[in-house]
């Protein structure tokens, strides 16, 4: 998220744009707050304003917005939509690591989507 919000490590976006504007931001943690408050707690509990409030976040809730609110609250906040499809392989990617059991195929697709990630990361 500090990637994404130009605070991470003093690094500006070099040649390319895919910072999400501070009002976008808080929006998007006004939307975070709003998004969870219908899902019943076994699932998560509550998830603080990812602006104001990420020192609060844990593992857990970073994981939990990270693959179930960002595809969603993100959805055309990026400028170019290259940033957005790219989250979601990460997203896809983690999902996958995170099932009980994999079949050979689905470990040998998981590693495709791994490389590509990788390749377009380095783009």
């Amino acid at each position: 998220m500090d990637l994404w919000c130009g605070s991470f490590k003093g690094l500006d976006t070099g040649a390319e744009n895919y910072e999400i504007s501070g009002g976008d931001w808080k929006q998007i943690g006004q939307e975070t707050t709003n998004a969870v408050r219908e899902i019943p707690s076994s699932y998560v509990g509550v998830l603080p304003d990812i602006f104001r409030d990420r020192q609060h976040y844990t593992a857990e809730t970073w994981a939990f917005w990270f693959m179930y609110v960002a595809p969603i609250i993100l959805k055309g906040r990026f400028a170019h939509e290259k940033y957005y499809d790219h989250m979601c392989l990460l997203v896809n990617i983690m999902k996958t690591t995170l099932k009980f059991e994999l079949t050979l195929g689905e470990i040998d697709k998981l590693e495709d989507r791994i490389i590509q990630w990788v390749k377009l990361y380095e783009e």
